[in-house]
């Protein structure tokens, strides 16, 4: 099968057939008309998840769509189970990821939409989710990282961030549950549900949108919030390229939110982790989201570490007695906050928080 074009495709049908023009008129209400193609050249295959939004199917796309038949993702919508609140979130996620073309985001590649059924449809990933790899991998027992692998990872994820921001969209719910894998190893953002454009400058969007150990303090604080908010996210995105571990992973979720957004505390970044990318991690995830870089300046100094390693010599691996050594005291800096309590009251603190 011929790699996937990054290029937007027109609808394929221009048919006149009544069911057709129904399609195109939900395409007009939810702003993707030029993305509608026949429900008749999808077909559903196996059931991969479900979600709040949706269920989650395999499927092939026709050949007459694409020129080929095409394995692809279909996500399930049923329109009457929306509620007034989910539509604009439909509508924005529908219109975002339709204008995204990079090979760092996962790529939309048409809807099917009738009045009892939505589908949205894209790439196939059969390399699944980033959190199950890292999870096999701590499973596995696996060393940690090197700086090679960190910025093999860290780079592309970032320069679709990059890309995301130049376009005007805020993910929001950037973590690893979030990026793909494909079969050549190549991660990709996904997820694009609660995505939104943004002009310059703070503003008042929904507050809490997003995963509490990966939210942004200001997010939680019910704060207005700029794209600065994904950085944050996309260093506790790098931590668990680290460490394996999800972000705060000794607490709970309510008590990572409340440590975070009140206390600006973080997760002990590993001795084991190199010092460049621990800095990296460090201004990503600053308390005040001026001091934060954005991404443009964070492909950069990634792009200097690979020039940098395809000049140096290679270093010397450390040793087994060093690396255990390591890992021993990220364990014991780890276990000083295992004792930290839940708080009697969050609300005092913050206002109003619900955990999802």
């Amino acid at each position: 099968m011929s790699p996937l074009s990054w290029t937007r495709r027109k609808s394929v049908s221009k048919g006149v057939d009544s069911t057709h023009e129904e399609a195109l008129a939900i395409g007009d209400t939810l702003g993707v008309r030029d993305y509608v193609i026949p429900r008749a050249a999808v077909t559903l295959g196996e059931k991969l998840g479900s979600g709040g939004f949706g269920t989650v199917f395999a499927c092939t796309i026709s050949k007459e769509v694409h020129g080929e038949e095409v394995e692809a993702v279909a996500k399930r919508i049923y329109p009457k189970r929306l509620s007034a609140s989910d539509v604009p979130l439909l509508k924005s996620e529908a219109q975002n990821w339709s204008s995204i073309s990079h090979p760092n985001c996962v790529s939309f590649m048409g809807c099917c939409l009738h009045e009892s059924e939505y589908l949205l449809l894209c790439e196939y990933m059969p390399g699944g989710t980033l959190e199950t790899r890292l999870a096999q991998y701590l499973q596995d027992g696996r060393p940690p990282p090197t700086q090679d692998e960190l910025v093999a990872w860290m780079a592309p994820l970032a320069d679709g961030m990059k890309y995301l921001h130049s376009k005007g969209i805020i993910h929001r719910d950037l973590k690893s549950a979030n990026v793909l894998i494909d079969n050549e190893g190549r991660l990709a953002l996904s997820d694009f549900g609660l995505s939104r454009k943004f002009d310059l400058g703070k503003s008042e969007f929904t507050a809490e949108t997003g995963s509490y150990r990966w939210m942004a303090p200001e997010v939680t604080r019910h704060e207005p919030y700029d794209e600065k908010c994904d950085v944050y996210s996309y260093g506790c995105l790098c931590y668990e390229m680290t460490t394996y571990r999800i972000p705060l992973h000794e607490m709970t979720t309510l008590e990572a939110a409340f440590a975070v957004a009140r206390d600006a505390m973080r997760s002990k970044i590993p001795a084991s982790c190199p010092p460049v990318i621990a800095k990296l991690i460090s201004d990503c995830w600053q308390q005040e989201s001026e001091r934060r870089p954005s991404f443009e300046l964070i492909c950069q100094r990634l792009e200097q570490l690979k020039m940098r390693a395809s000049t140096e010599e290679p270093s010397i691996q450390r040793t087994d007695s060093k690396r255990r050594l390591a890992e021993e005291e990220d364990q014991a800096a780890s276990s000083s906050t295992a004792s930290l309590k839940r708080p009697k009251s969050i609300s005092s603190a913050l206002v109003d928080m619900t955990v999802h």
